[in-house]
């Protein structure tokens, strides 16, 4: 793709890759000089390259007991030839932009960029149409707006204001897993396009904060520097240069410590998923963002939070959380986190040790009480019914508990470990001790039904039974009583509202609670013959 540079233009931090079976392996040069081999014919000028993939290489940069530089990995460095053919220094953008977007010989239906990411932190497919009904459009690369030169090794700039000049309307540009080795490439590149919102650079190596042109970066709204080697303190440097940002993603950089916070007054979203945050504390340092009211921390190993710790660090502004794959093992950490995000509306929590010994369905519903304002749980919206059921099993599964705590008089150290507990009874009645069999449920989860048969004038029965029975439940539970001399295969129900209006209660997989029954109603059991 790019011609080969001469030795003394190739300096240590330089990005490059190796064309190896028509894929690209890239590397960061850590040596540029004179290899001396046991065999003299195979001694010269080489680069020593540590390699992205550990498996690449064949040794740590010590070479014949020689330590000519050092790797990270044991396996991950080697040295090439400076005369190798396969071995690339990368593409300028324009060149790269060409390739993708206007080459005749560009594939009609160009791959997906795999790592954009929403604002929940969700990754979207991005369909880039080929060259069939949009060739014309794709070499007029002025006229381009949104660029995806993902796997393109672009490196450098390109000469004077050539990105300026072809691709002035560029809003959106990512770059991910290319060649980008230099803050002041990606300046250089960013000054060129002021249309520029949003800018993908994941997946590089980017060396130290050493830039000339922090202005390039003050119209950029949307960032992307997931697992680029970015340190804390670099990003609070790197933040000042960011007046405009609203969404930023650090996923995989092995960030643990959060302090202190950037100065980024008009951040909104914030990933930091699959780094290294092990401490509640370092995520209260955040709440100094006076914008943010999304943060995103999937798959960090954060432990279990105090009540108290949390209600008093609480992130009032905060909408939008996800902290799935954590370490949360306690349920009183879940209502610590209702506390510290007391507005929530959308919640992602899943594949979490609490969550072990409970069925997902159950699990759903204790999470739902715990967070009064939740409309969205796991991208699934919560319902008005949804939410009154799931409050009511709530208080149920911790009546037993409540009722011991009054009656031991330690009903405050009981309303401290359940802070919603007392709202929920005022709106939903005191619950029922758990019954000796089954589940435990509330007086008004119960449906007082009578029941007759169209055959038999004076059989009839009365019961009580919860609004989550199903149809096909129910007429079990009446031919195992034997009553109406129908059997369950053939058995009809239905009943008659206030208006007159018959109810066929057909559906054998459908909930009582879905027909609307009122108490007392009744129902009438007759045979399909």
């Amino acid at each position: 793709m790019a011609a080969e540079r001469p030795a003394g233009d190739v300096a240590v931090g330089t990005r490059v890759a190796l064309v190896t079976g028509g894929s690209y392996q890239r590397g960061t040069v850590r040596y540029v000089g004179h290899v001396e081999a046991e065999n003299p014919s195979k001694s010269g000028m080489y680069y020593g390259v540590e390699w992205d993939d550990a498996s690449r290489g064949k040794h740590n940069g010590t070479f014949n007991n020689k330590e000519y530089f050092t790797c990270r990995a044991p396996t991950s460095g080697s040295f090439v030839k400076m005369t190798s053919k396969k071995l690339t220094f990368g593409s300028t953008v324009v060149d790269a932009i060409r390739e993708r977007y206007a080459d005749d010989r560009a594939s009609d239906e160009i791959a997906t960029p795999s790592n954009v990411v929403d604002s929940q932190g969700n990754r979207m497919t991005v369909k880039i149409i080929g060259k069939d009904g949009v060739a014309a459009k794709q070499r007029r690369l002025d006229q381009l707006r949104h660029v995806y030169l993902k796997d393109m090794v672009v490196s450098k700039v390109g000469p004077g204001n050539d990105i300026a000049h072809h691709c002035s309307r560029l809003e959106t540009l990512e770059l991910a897993n290319n060649l980008i080795s230099s803050w002041d490439v990606v300046a250089a590149i960013v000054a060129q396009v002021p249309s520029l919102r949003r800018l993908d650079l994941s997946d590089n190596r980017l060396c130290s904060w050493t830039t000339a042109s922090p202005e390039a970066f003050q119209h950029l709204t949307a960032l992307s520097l997931n697992n680029v080697d970015m340190s804390w303190s670099l990003m609070t440097k790197l933040a000042d240069q960011l007046p405009a940002l609203e969404e930023l993603h650090l996923c995989k950089n092995n960030i643990s410590e959060l302090a202190p916070a950037p100065n980024m007054p008009n951040l909104k979203l914030l990933n930091l998923e699959a780094n290294a945050i092990g401490q509640w504390e370092q995520l209260f340092h955040l709440r100094s963002l006076p914008a943010l009211t999304t943060l995103l921390v999937n798959n960090n190993p954060l432990p279990d939070l105090g009540l108290r710790v949390a209600q008093d660090n609480a992130f009032p502004k905060l909408e939008a959380f996800s902290c799935s794959r954590t370490n949360i093992q306690q349920w009183t950490t879940v209502d610590a986190v209702s506390l510290l995000l007391p507005g929530l509306t959308q919640l992602r929590f899943q594949h979490c040790p609490v969550f072990s010994a409970h069925e997902p369905l159950k699990a759903r519903k204790l999470v739902i009480a715990r967070f009064r304002t939740l409309a969205i749980l796991n991208a699934s919206q919560v319902t008005q019914r949804e939410r009154q059921i799931a409050e009511r099993f709530y208080l149920a599964s911790y009546a037993d508990e409540w009722k011991a705590a009054r009656a031991a008089g330690t009903a405050s150290d009981f309303a401290t470990q359940h802070p919603l507990f007392e709202a929920l009874i005022s709106e939903h009645g005191e619950p029922e001790q758990k019954a000796a069999e089954g589940p435990p449920v509330l007086n008004d989860q119960l449906l007082a039904l009578s029941f007759t048969s169209r055959e038999q004038a004076d059989v009839s029965w009365s019961i009580r039974v919860p609004r989550t029975l199903t149809v096909g439940k129910l007429k079990r539970v009446l031919f195992t009583k034997q009553m109406f001399g129908v059997a369950q295969a053939d058995m009809v129900l239905s009943c008659t509202e206030a208006e007159g209006r018959i109810v066929q209660l057909e559906d054998n997989m459908k909930q009582l609670s879905h027909f609307d029954l009122k108490p007392g109603t009744v129902v009438s059991v007759a045979s399909k013959s």
